[in-house]
């Protein structure tokens, strides 16, 4: 069976027998060298028509879609947390952290704020309320003693002195805290001048209350005096039944009488104390939006 094959120089068929598959030779045309292959090539395969099916197209997975649209999501997501944080860090929403933290120094107020120990015994504890006035409340055990003993006590003082400084505290945190509502107010109606004012004046007053109270427990509670002079008035021998029923002791004992702050008037301190730090703060900044203010005047001005 003879091989075809198209010469490469001239397109000619050359045709060459079987025989000579794998040896070269000449065209008749053009005189150029034709390889002829080893094997025939093989004539492509006719395409096979093939019936047509009705399949359901499978749907693509949306990857990529998907890892954009999740992408968008975070991104979204991101944008609104910080437009909260910008929210709450502006000029008018982030006084609402400072607005409210004199309240609770209001309801301490009517806790025990001095605990008098006479020998390491509390005979006598005062409440914020009661340091205003000069109220006390004696220790239930020691009124029964001096029942028991039946005592005949002259007639002695029953109110302490007032405590000067606890009252000016108690003003402070009620205006304080006054003022304080005043300006969540002003920042929910969008008044920005009223709101500046009553946060700025809020804070002064906070810090006033800390150092009316810090001066107090620096100065001591007259209580603390009271307690002691009272002590000294039952040491005669018509109530020194008291005596030894309260320390325990007998005639010429030193009756040992110290104040002790509780915890209540430790976290009045510390809730005051907010007030100096955030007043300087905002005072600070006021100043310094004044400052931009004028000089952003004079430079438009100039």
């Amino acid at each position: 069976m003879p091989i075809n094959i198209n010469c490469p120089t001239c397109d000619q068929v050359v045709s060459a027998p079987e025989a000579m598959a794998g040896k070269r030779v000449v065209c008749p045309n053009c005189k150029a060298t034709v390889a002829i292959p080893d094997k025939p090539a093989a004539k492509p395969a006719e395409p096979v028509a093939l019936p047509l099916v009705d399949v359901e197209p499978v749907p693509s997975l949306p990857i990529a879609h998907a890892d954009v649209a999740q992408h968008v999501a975070d991104e979204q997501a991101a944008l609104r947390v910080l437009r909260i944080v910008y929210v709450m860090l502006r000029d008018d929403w982030r006084r609402l952290f400072t607005c409210a933290h004199l309240w609770p120094a209001l309801f301490l107020f009517f806790l025990p704020f001095v605990n008098v120990s006479c020998n390491g015994r509390t005979i006598v504890s005062q409440t914020g309320l009661q340091a205003c006035h000069g109220g006390f409340t004696v220790d239930p055990k020691l009124e029964q003693a001096a029942a028991k003993e039946k005592i005949a006590a002259r007639k002695r003082e029953e109110h302490a002195p007032w405590s000067i400084l606890t009252v000016v505290y108690i003003l402070c945190v009620f205006l304080g805290s006054g003022l304080g509502l005043l300006c969540i107010l002003a920042v929910l109606f969008r008044l920005r001048m009223a709101c500046a004012g009553l946060h700025l004046f809020s804070l002064a007053l906070g810090a006033a209350a800390f150092f009316a109270v810090s001066g107090q427990m620096i100065l001591g509670f007259p209580i603390e005096r009271h307690a002691q002079q009272q002590l000294e008035q039952v040491r005669d021998a018509e109530e020194r039944p008291l005596v030894n029923a309260v320390a325990r002791g007998g005639p010429g004992l030193f009756l040992d009488v110290t104040a002790r702050y509780s915890a209540w008037l430790w976290l009045s301190c510390l809730l005051t104390l907010i007030s100096l730090p955030a007043f300087l703060v905002e005072f600070l900044i006021v100043l310094i939006k004044v400052l931009r203010g004028t000089l952003w005047k004079r430079a438009d001005s100039g």
